[in-house]
């Protein structure tokens, strides 16, 4: 199993011993192996990203739709 490791350019398992649970391998990555899970925060919209420039404190409706230059009421629940 060390020598495939190897063979492979891997780290070489850790082997430990111990009488009451018996062997334990441990495999490493690689230092700089990228990251198998997703990433954690999806990538935003342009409009919440938007949204988040103009707001400042507590907004209301009407006073965020005005900062962001929508006219209709329905443009900004198609936000």
């Amino acid at each position: 199993m060390i020598q495939q490791c190897l063979e492979n350019d891997l780290v070489a398992p850790e082997w430990s011993s111990e009488a009451s649970i018996g062997v334990t391998v441990t495999f490493r990555a690689p230092e700089g192996t990228p990251q198998a899970a997703p990433q954690a925060a999806p990538q935003v919209s342009r409009q919440v990203v938007k949204l988040l420039s103009v707001l400042k404190g507590e907004m209301d409706r009407d006073a965020l739709q005005t900062a962001l230059g929508l006219k209709a009421r329905k443009n900004f629940r198609l936000l």
